[in-house]
């Protein structure tokens, strides 16, 4: 379960997803920013050595409750985290059109996240404003995944890109 690559030293993949050399287990994801090259690497280079295999290690043993939090229309996005929280064992909680839940009463943002926060283990958001993400993760007490906050970060998607580019010509620079 160990893969190496040049210039960089060799990791597990438990240690890197349990313990968090790049996420931290129970912290949010927020922007790409607070990473640097080497630990954006380290995680592209773990994910490379993903295969049906690999992947059922991490499957938990007891059933977590993701909320998928859209506050705008997501096709690509809401699905492939829909599917990645199932096919890991999960129940996903999906909140795609808000417009029928308090937010049209006035709810705000950080109101909607806590209320979520006290039954779900995570909360992937997606939201038109910039700095959304940051603001719902100040006030969770699970981890927010930024799913794209308007003119502001995508990062999970910013990632999708830069491995892609990293398994094709195996380097990002």
């Amino acid at each position: 379960t160990q893969r190496s690559m040049p210039g960089f030293k060799t990791l597990n993949i438990k240690h890197c997803l349990r313990s968090g050399t790049v996420l931290s287990k129970g912290s949010s994801f927020i922007t790409l920013s607070t990473y640097n090259k080497h630990d954006i690497l380290n995680l592209l280079d773990t994910i490379s050595t993903f295969d049906d295999q690999n992947l059922k290690r991490f499957i938990p043993n007891k059933k977590k409750l993701i909320a998928n939090l859209f506050y705008e229309p997501s096709t690509r996005t809401s699905s492939s985290f829909y599917a990645a929280a199932t096919y890991l064992g999960h129940e996903v909680l999906s909140i795609n059109n808000v417009q029928y839940s308090s937010v049209a009463k006035g709810e705000t943002l950080e109101d909607t996240i806590r209320t979520l926060a006290s039954f779900v283990h995570c909360i992937v958001l997606r939201h038109p404003e910039e700095g959304a993400a940051k603001r719902a993760a100040q006030v969770s007490t699970v981890p927010v995944i930024n799913a794209g906050d308007g003119v502001g970060e995508h990062p999970t998607q910013t990632l999708l890109d830069l491995y892609t580019i990293y398994k094709h010509y195996g380097r990002l620079d």
